[in-house]
């Protein structure tokens, strides 16, 4: 108790310190005045703000009452921003005999010190007074918006409850969301909505307001003219493809004129003068209304190009020529001398030459047009360091901490060739890995690779060790569809502390396999998907013929589904199956190794990794020889950035082919919470295990990083 009394003392004393707002050391020589602030009176986060912004003021540690009257002006600002009113603010003066001068502020107060009073410390305390808030807000005459989305334009509104402090109340505030709402409006083809009036109620520090608008009849194309802005002098050689563009089309069913659809229109245009090779033309629009009818408002849409002078590429240059000008990177252009200036295509070129992983950045310089209509082209490479060495450190609940080393080598040889060596310990897991690619073999999402591994694991029941050496061809298409094909040559091992279980397959092996597998990821955002799909399977064959001594064919594959359940709601469904065979005695065929083990964050958040598999009588892990995991999930926003979701997870299994696809099943549920970061949702989770065998877990308490699936 004395030491809990102690540690509580000491947090105290720590929080109560005076924070120093100006240094002579950090900030330059004070004035004799003052040389100590303290600031008390707001809450951590806002305290911490209006320090940052005070220490703006005063860095340069020349305080007078200039000053002063500044930083009280600052503080009132950001209150009344912050919905605050009948705000005050004291100071409290000490000099160097200890003498106070105590004086409080409003907005329309000034500072005055008694002369020849010279305090050497400031105190300010701020009493910020009432917070007005919304209390409701209703908005009449809008349907063409969903009501959470409309109330977004105001404040944030992302869960099922809105803290009051989200939810302050300025009249500025309330105008900033009117225009906003008015904005997105116009964006989403109504440009005649009108702001009619509003309607205030309050009582003390709570407001009501009801917002009235007249929505207005939807703008609809229907049609579409390209008017061609060219000077008289050249006017009359404007060339058969200006000649083939300067049109107007009629639209048969009228499209919302939505600011999306006409950025798209556009993009269209520029497209089509950029091949041409008017790399310089100008593009804008206009709304030209045609008809008012009563359920819309029919328009002509006007694109007025401004298409120059076509361009022709001349010399292409790579810049710094002594590691850059080489023939290996020239083939990486999309462009030659001779074609039309295309600048898409330019942009593309740029891209590939990023994508080597060579360069930082490659920045485009074109030169100025010559007589003839050419350009000339330089490509400036700013290249990244050869040799990069990181230090990670990390946790899990099975490893507990782990440390290691990543080791990143680029531009190998000259020709843009990469490896990568890591190394990896903790209290339960040794592991080393090399990997080496030569990009762009063949085309420019195709490269070779080849990659070494060593592991070795103290397991759930057994420890494992495996080597394994792999070449192979891997593709990356359109930025989401990934494939591989490869061949890999692994030895493992397994040994059991108990001597049981083993039987199942092979302790000791080496096995020659094919793989082949394919991925495509269609999700909205790689770190918190909320919306769309990602599949993928993968297909392993060994046999005696690709060198070893193992047989098998080894089958993986998945179906994971996002969807967006109003605009607070997501609800998570992955479904995976895996299955190894051999047409022989697998036990003899079939390395241990290679059986399934489930279990862990990303697949039975109830169980230990490998704890989800089948066991013998003595408890000891055999694997799973076939497999179904089903996961679902739905989450709830509560606050910003802050939620609650509750899961089920199920597995069924068989330790033997005879019994496909399961005799054996599990089951977990339960609810967590997530907090969205920068890396991803940091997720505590807690799971029953309603469905489990004697020896299994009642519960576990999880905590992960990222999505399970």
């Amino acid at each position: 108790m004395g030491g809990r009394l102690l540690v509580f003392v000491a947090i105290a004393l720590f929080a109560c310190t005076p924070w120093p707002i100006a240094d002579a050391t950090q900030h330059g020589p004070l004035s004799e005045n003052f040389s100590h602030f303290v600031i008390t009176g707001l809450s951590s986060s806002r305290l911490n703000h209006m320090k940052r912004t005070i220490r703006e003021l005063v860095g340069n540690g020349n305080i007078s009452v200039e000053a002063l009257e500044s930083i009280l002006w600052t503080i009132f600002r950001e209150l009344e921003r912050d919905g605050f009113s009948k705000s005050r603010v004291q100071m409290t003066f000490l000099n160097r005999r200890q003498k106070i001068f105590r004086q409080t502020y409003d907005t329309n107060s000034h500072v005055e010190i008694p002369d020849n009073f010279s305090p050497v410390t400031v105190r300010i305390h701020i009493m910020s007074g009432r917070q007005n808030y919304l209390q409701w807000l209703r908005i009449k005459g809008i349907d063409a918006i969903p009501l959470r989305e409309q109330r977004q334009t105001f404040y944030t509104d992302r869960g099922l409850h809105v803290f009051r402090k989200e939810r302050f109340y300025t009249p500025q505030r309330v105008q900033m969301g009117i225009l906003k709402l008015r904005q997105r409006l116009y964006d989403e083809g109504y440009r005649s909505a009108e702001f009619l009036d509003q309607n205030v109620e309050h009582l003390g520090n709570r407001y009501g307001i009801q917002l009235n608008w007249d929505q207005g009849p939807p703008c609809l194309i229907r049609e579409i003219t390209v008017a061609l802005q060219i000077p008289d002098d050249v006017s009359a050689g404007k060339g058969a493809f200006l000649g083939a563009v300067e049109r107007t089309e009629p639209c048969l069913i009228g499209i919302l004129a939505t600011t999306e659809w006409i950025d798209g229109q556009m993009q269209f245009f520029r497209d089509l003068f950029h091949e041409a090779g008017y790399s310089e033309s100008r593009f804008d629009y206009e709304l030209q209304p045609m008809a008012l009818l009563e359920t819309e408002q029919q328009m002509r849409l006007v694109v007025k190009v401004e298409p120059g002078i076509p361009s022709t590429i001349g010399e292409i240059f790579l810049e710094p020529l002594v590691d850059f000008d080489r023939p290996f990177y020239r083939r990486r252009l999309t462009i030659a001398t001779g074609d039309s200036l295309n600048p898409d295509h330019v942009v593309t070129s740029r891209s590939r030459l990023q994508s080597l992983g060579v360069f930082n950045s490659v920045e485009i310089k074109y030169d100025p047009r010559d007589m003839n209509g050419m350009q000339n082209i330089h490509f400036i490479g700013k290249q990244k360091r050869h040799n990069e060495v990181f230090f990670r450190v990390g946790a899990g609940d099975y490893d507990l901490l782990r440390v290691g080393i990543d080791w990143e080598q680029r531009d190998l040889w000259r020709h843009a060739h990469s490896g990568r060596l890591q190394a990896i310990r903790s209290a339960k897991r040794t592991y080393l890995s090399y990997d080496y690619e030569i990009p762009e073999v063949s085309n420019q999402q195709t490269s070779l690779f080849f990659s070494g591994e060593y592991s070795q694991r103290d397991g759930y029941t057994f420890n494992r060790k495996d080597r394994s050496a792999a070449l192979g061809l891997e593709k990356n298409s359109s930025g989401n569809v990934h494939g591989i094909v490869q061949y890999c040559w692994s030895s493992m091992e397994a040994s059991s502390a108990a001597g049981h279980g083993m039987e199942y397959g092979k302790t000791r092996g080496c096995a020659g396999s094919l793989l082949l597998a394919f991925e495509r990821n269609d999700l909205d955002n790689p770190l918190v998907p909320t919306r769309g799909c990602r599949y993928s399977i993968e297909l392993e064959a060994a046999t005696p013929f690709f060198g070893g001594n193992s047989e098998y064919e080894r089958l993986q594959c998945e179906w994971a589904r996002h969807h967006r359940m109003g605009e607070i709601s997501f609800s998570r469904f992955a479904i995976r199956h895996g299955i190894i065979h051999s047409f022989g005695n697998p036990v003899h065929r079939v390395p241990f190794n290679k059986r399934f083990f489930n279990g862990g964050p990303n697949s039975m958040r109830g169980f230990q990794e490998g704890q989800a598999s089948p066991v013998d009588e003595t408890g000891q892990s055999l694997g799973a020889a076939a497999y179904t995991l089903v996961n679902f999930e739905w989450e709830q926003n509560l606050f910003n950035h802050l939620s609650y979701f509750v899961f089920f997870d199920g597995i069924g299994m068989c330790k033997d082919t005879h019994d496909y696809p399961f005799n054996a099943f599990l089951a977990s549920i339960g609810p967590g919470i997530s907090r969205q970061t920068f890396i991803g949702p940091l997720r505590i989770t807690y799971a029953w295990n309603c469905k489990r065998r004697p020896q299994d877990p009642a519960h576990r308490i999880r905590f992960s990083v990222g999505f399970p699936f």
